[in-house]
């Protein structure tokens, strides 16, 4: 079970468990916004999450779609969401958002949505494989977010 007001780092190779973390707390009334990698269409049939609004990370113009290089809009977007009351942000697809922008950029970005998450009695989830970072990076992220390990 998680906490309102905490901020969770799922270290897997797949992000199905945080997925299925997702699910639960909808079933226990909580809203989500999910950001995503992974086409919105795949997830909605996937864990049955018609009604979830999804902001897909993609470089290609489209409704509900951010470019990853554009970490401005997504951080404004996600902070509107937050701000309207308790919530369940999960973001799946940091490698990408990491890939596309300054390191900094993205750990700035983690940082105020972790703040604002703890302020307005949210949870954040965040989905990364530990392959793909650097022991510099993963010891950064630990230090923030609390770890939920394979």
């Amino acid at each position: 079970s998680l906490t309102k007001g905490r901020a969770y780092l799922f270290e897997f190779a797949s992000p199905d468990r945080m997925f299925e973390s997702v699910v639960q707390e909808m079933g226990d009334g909580m809203s989500a916004l999910i950001i995503t990698r992974t086409h919105p269409d795949q997830l909605r049939t996937r864990y049955h999450l018609t009604q979830t609004p999804f902001i897909w990370l993609a470089q290609s113009p489209g409704p509900d779609r951010v470019d990853p290089a554009n970490i401005q809009l997504l951080t404004h977007m996600t902070m509107e969401y937050v701000r309207k009351g308790p919530s369940l942000i999960a973001l799946e697809g940091l490698e990408y958002l990491m890939l596309n922008n300054d390191l900094n950029k993205v750990l700035k970005f983690l940082s105020q949505l972790r703040d604002e998450v703890i302020v307005e009695g949210s949870i954040l989830l965040v989905s990364i494989d530990p392959r793909t970072l650097t022991e510099r990076q993963k010891a950064i992220l630990e230090r923030e977010l609390e770890v939920i390990k394979e």
